[in-house]
């Protein structure tokens, strides 16, 4: 895969991707690269929808359910 560049609606170039095998080569040659990789043990990422699967009950669910659809229809009385 090679470089990526992506610029903004001006056509300014604003950043580059590079393949992850590439990263991990320069990480490698570089070691204060190693400062910039947050993503390996990110716990503030945000958690995907599949991560919660299994961890309300049906009854709390169908619970949460009713709650939202009447909070909505407040709106619009």
């Amino acid at each position: 895969m090679p470089l990526q560049y992506m610029s903004d609606y001006n056509g300014k170039p604003t950043a580059v991707v590079i393949p992850i095998k590439e990263w991990e080569k320069l990480v490698n040659k570089y070691t204060e690269l190693k400062k910039l990789i947050p993503f390996k043990d990110n716990k503030n990422a945000i958690p995907l929808m599949k991560e919660y699967e299994g961890l309300l009950s049906v009854k709390e669910g169908k619970s949460l359910l009713k709650y939202v659809e009447q909070s909505r229809s407040e709106w619009d009385r």
